[in-house]
């Protein structure tokens, strides 16, 4: 579930005018997700995890509300949170992108 939030996310709040894809990295340890464009506008990572909506794409999320399952604006990394708490957040405002890293569970 957290997985499919955070690829939404991604997907609706990519900075559309870098003519770069979101990327999903596999790893053994971890899931990384990287889009293109460092957060929008004063946004900063310790406000995502409270719901702060700050929509760069209007008519990317206008469009999402009849093609994915929307759930409400500003909840999507909430509910990511709340099945995954260790999810880490990364912006990365030099190299205009922004990291998920999902930790995975150890191989036994």
């Amino acid at each position: 579930m957290a997985l499919q939030e955070l690829l939404e996310n991604a997907l609706i709040h990519r900075d559309y005018i870098k003519n770069a894809p979101v990327r999903l990295m596999v790893f053994d340890n971890r899931i990384e997700i990287i889009s293109p464009g460092s957060l929008p506008n004063s946004l900063v990572v310790e406000e995502l995890r409270y719901g702060n909506p700050v929509v760069r794409n209007n008519l990317m999320v206008g469009y999402a509300l009849h093609t994915m399952p929307y759930r409400g604006l500003g909840s999507g990394l909430k509910r990511a949170y709340e099945h995954q708490p260790n999810i880490e957040l990364i912006n990365d405002a030099e190299g205009e992108l922004f990291k998920v890293i999902i930790p995975r569970p150890e191989k036994k």
